[in-house]
């Protein structure tokens, strides 16, 4: 970094983040872990887990590379992370309903300050 960020840069890196999240999600959606189970041997669950993640980081990189290699600053060095951490959002953080309606639909998870729980 030499310089200060620029509007420009702030949308740039927002167009990123939104490709980066539709690459992540269409791959958990093409690559699913029962089918990856069953392609592949058996072996460690832990590691056939960890494998299959490192599949579907591989894969978004493929997808996110051409388009984003001259754009991004050293995206070569980054861009499998950015499709790690992305993908492991979408897996325990991010689900598709999105957080703001599970707590609408399901009340709040604990009560006001002051105030017995309601027994349902």
């Amino acid at each position: 970094m030499n310089r200060l960020g620029t509007r420009k840069d702030v949308e740039v890196s927002l167009e990123f983040v939104g490709e980066l999240r539709g690459a992540a999600a269409a791959e958990l959606h093409t690559l699913e872990f029962p089918a990856y189970v069953r392609s592949h041997p058996a072996g460690d669950n832990w590691d056939l887990h960890h494998r299959y993640e490192r599949e579907l980081a591989a894969r978004c990189v493929a997808r996110l590379r051409p388009r984003w290699e001259a754009r991004l600053a050293d995206a070569s060095t980054y861009l499998e992370d950015d499709c790690w951490a992305m993908l492991e959002a979408l897996i325990v953080e991010l689900p598709e309903e999105g957080p703001e309606r599970r707590v609408a639909r399901a009340g709040p998870p604990w009560p006001p300050h002051g105030q017995a729980p309601n027994p349902r």
